[in-house]
């Protein structure tokens, strides 16, 4: 997302201030990535996600005494129901989770199309 005002508001919706640790999914060209950086935040960005069962055991040992870890992205519409059914079960490591998806994705949750687990 080159628009810098969304990614302000991004940034802005999950509170990420200095010493944050915040997980972006898919920075391509980095101007959210930018954002976040100039909020002080600490940035853990993956331009591929990668399905991996033990991801969720994974992260939350790696970051099991981190209190403000974040996840901020702007996520491609292609992956954006894989991200969301690997982002659900880790929900309790998160203290919070932003996300600009497209509108059909958010119906199809809304509507329970899809099955999230």
């Amino acid at each position: 997302m080159l628009d810098s005002e969304i990614n302000e508001q991004l940034t802005a919706a999950a509170n990420v201030g200095e010493g944050d640790v915040v997980l972006e999914i898919g920075p391509g060209t980095g101007s959210l990535t930018d954002v976040l950086i100039n909020a002080g935040a600490f940035v853990l960005a993956i331009e591929k996600v990668v399905c991996d069962p033990h991801m969720a055991t994974l992260v939350s040992e790696r970051f099991a005494e981190t209190e403000r870890f974040k996840v901020v992205a702007n996520i491609p519409f292609n992956i954006s129901t894989d991200v969301v059914k690997q982002l659900l079960p880790m929900g309790d490591i998160f203290s919070d989770v932003v996300l600009l998806l497209q509108v059909g994705i958010i119906l199809l949750i809304y509507h329970c199309k899809i099955i999230l687990f």
